[in-house]
């Protein structure tokens, strides 16, 4: 019962969490993504980043879509059905 409860919380808190990046930040993030809340999506591109459907973003994965030393800002696009690992960085 416990665990039953723990995963429909997760599903519940990934939903809020891709909301927030589609609604307030014009990410292009595919149906089902499911996003770990430690995961950081860089907000200076924020419509660079391309995730989509299907796709696991882990804990502390990284999605940056700017260089500021050469000036740059970049478009990032993960496939659908992906996983990105545990501390990833995608440049």
């Amino acid at each position: 019962m416990l665990s039953h409860l723990k995963f429909s919380f997760y599903n519940v808190s990934s939903k809020v969490l891709t909301w927030y990046y589609r609604s307030f930040w014009a990410m292009n993030i595919g149906a089902g993504v499911k996003i770990s809340w430690s995961a950081r999506l860089d907000k200076t591109n924020p419509r660079g980043v391309n995730i989509g459907s299907y796709t696991a973003v882990s804990f502390d994965a990284a999605i940056i879509t700017h260089d500021f030393v050469n000036g740059q800002w970049k478009s990032v696009v993960i496939g659908k059905n992906c996983l990105i690992g545990a501390r990833a960085v995608i440049l």
